[in-house]
């Protein structure tokens, strides 16, 4: 077992990616469940969310931009237990994945007896994810957060129409330092590779339009 301590320096804006309605969230983890996707058992996933409903009601100004809102489609931060936006283990989780599908082939960690690459990329992020732990769950942000409202474009049963999506919107520089313990086989150099994605696509909601990149610092403890 390894322990290492890293550091990201979030360089563009972060964006809040969780239901802010108690039944929206109820409804996206049970989804989840249904899918095998959260990593938990069903009673694990329901009690943590539970858990995340109660940090978000003692967030006072999250109520009030609840209020002033017609439409409850609003998207926001993971609160720890005093209610201060946070980031959360389960999303860096989804970032390391997401990433080790991308560059495990490169690293050649997972191939066939041919010596040839595996296609698909549930073998890239169940190898990954087994073998990483978090120590902190939430990291606290800085700052308080505002509201960002964006046109996205849905599917509907009357075709493909344009919508508007609100989320929560923490301004960048952030930095966060978390710990993370590991197995033998995850390398210095597998994190770094991980780590490097970092710049191109980042972490939380709308990840692919760069919200949420950074650099790193990455340290053995």
């Amino acid at each position: 077992m390894k322990k290492f301590k890293i550091t990201l320096n979030f360089i563009r804006d972060l964006l809040g990616s969780q239901p802010a309605s108690e039944d929206l969230r109820k409804k996206y983890i049970t989804a989840k469940m249904i899918t095998g996707k959260t990593g938990m058992s069903a009673e694990v996933a329901l009690n943590k969310v539970e858990g995340e409903i109660e940090n978000l009601k003692k967030d006072e100004s999250l109520k009030e931009k609840m209020t002033e809102m017609e439409d409850k489609a609003l998207t926001v931060f993971h609160r720890n237990a005093d209610g201060v936006p946070s980031v959360c283990d389960v999303q860096l989780r989804g970032f390391f994945k997401d990433a080790f599908t991308f560059v495990g082939k490169d690293l050649k960690i997972l191939t066939k007896k041919d010596g040839s690459n595996y296609s698909g990329e549930d073998k890239y992020r169940d190898w990954i994810g087994d073998r990483i732990s978090f120590v902190e769950q939430y990291i606290p942000l800085k700052g308080t957060p505002t509201i960002f409202d964006r046109p996205i474009r849905v599917t509907t049963m009357q075709g493909p129409r344009v919508a508007i999506a609100s989320s929560e919107l923490i301004k960048a520089p952030q930095t966060v330092t978390f710990s993370l313990v590991t197995d033998d086989a995850v390398t210095e150099d597998i994190l770094k590779a991980i780590l490097d994605r970092g710049i191109f696509k980042g972490v939380s909601q709308w990840a692919n339009a760069q919200y949420g990149t950074f650099t790193y610092s990455l340290s053995i403890e």
